[in-house]
């Protein structure tokens, strides 16, 4: 089961997530979403989608996107963002927790796990998740704060600079951490950082061990 208290801190954050949110790094993480999502992105599920804005950006591109969070706040206000966009937000968003269900029963081409992961008390689970929900040979998308910048991360945040957040998980964002409890259900196809190095990305491919 995931953390309560992330979930709290999330639905009190909720109604000033998006006034306080970074548009020009939002605008970068995009970008780098979509490429992780190449060539053919087919049906997307964003894990962590929070109040939707990635999600309905996907959705103003033509991807068949769809979200699930922990956090019921956070939920609401992505099916109300997606409403506005004259969609369905309560079949496009549905509110669980990834390390026992993605809270659809559809299989996915796609799935992005987006600044969740350090979060999870039991990533393994999540991982198990994701491989079930994900058609073979799917691709899996993870962003995670880069474990190398916990110092400068916690600064931003102390400095307001950045959004706080619970304290990270950070044992889970370790590239060796990643890479070994992807072992035997996922591929590395590719590794990267974003924003300066403080965000990590990694792209697998689903594999039937």
């Amino acid at each position: 089961m995931g953390d309560l208290a992330v979930r709290s801190h999330y639905d009190e954050l909720s109604a000033a997530y998006d006034r306080d949110r970074n548009h020009r790094f939002f605008a970068q993480g995009i970008e780098r979403y979509l490429a992780a999502l190449a060539p053919r992105p087919g049906r997307v599920l964003e894990v962590g989608c929070g109040t939707g804005g990635y999600l309905a950006e996907l959705r103003r591109r033509g991807v068949e996107a769809f979200g699930v969070d922990y956090s019921p706040r956070m939920c609401e206000s992505a099916r109300a963002k997606l409403a506005a966009l004259g969609l369905d937000g309560e079949a496009l968003v549905r509110c669980a927790d990834v390390e026992e269900s993605t809270g659809f029963d559809e299989p996915f081409d796609s799935i992005v796990l987006m600044d969740c992961w350090e979060f999870l008390p039991h990533p393994e689970r999540a991982m198990a998740t994701v491989h079930a929900a994900l058609v073979p040979g799917g691709r899996l998308a993870l962003f995670t704060p880069n474990q190398t910048f916990r110092l400068p991360l916690t600064a931003l945040e102390l400095l307001r600079i950045k959004k706080l957040r619970p304290a990270f998980m950070f044992r889970n964002s370790s590239v060796r951490r990643v890479l070994a409890l992807s072992a035997g259900r996922f591929r590395l196809l590719e590794r990267g950082t974003m924003f300066l190095g403080l965000e990590s990305w990694f792209v697998f491919e689903r594999i039937d061990g």
